[in-house]
């Protein structure tokens, strides 16, 4: 069996693309100086962690988070206890002045008129 991957994500990419606007929107800079128990790394990468395990409970996926820092997503069959694959991936904690300007005004339609730093302000009056 051949699968069509090009024609398998077009019919996501819609989704895809309104997830990764939402992650990038959330402010995951490590803040050491508002660090707790609960969230170590600051409250910001916590959560980044929190906002993408809305995305895989959606996408029927198991999210583990190990002490608020990392995490990693766990798929098994019905009936299939003993037997999974995990996926690890990488999320970024960096502040915006890290993002190629351009990307991230493209991901948040902001017009290019408005500077990274000017849209965030605005955003997080809001």
């Amino acid at each position: 069996m051949t699968i069509d991957w090009k024609s398998e994500s077009s019919k996501v990419q819609k989704q895809l693309l309104k997830d990764l606007k939402s992650l990038v929107a959330v402010k995951s800079v490590r803040d050491d100086l508002n660090s707790s128990d609960d969230a170590p790394l600051g409250p910001g990468p916590r959560d980044g962690l929190y906002k993408f395990s809305e995305m895989t409970g959606r996408d029927k996926f198991q999210l583990k988070i190990l002490k608020n820092v990392v995490g990693y997503l766990e798929y098994a069959p019905k009936g299939a206890d003993d037997q999974y694959v995990a996926i690890l991936a990488h999320v970024d904690v960096m502040p915006p002045a890290m993002v190629g300007k351009q990307t991230l005004l493209r991901l948040l339609n902001v017009p290019a008129r408005y500077s990274v730093e000017e849209q965030l302000t605005t955003r997080d009056r809001a």
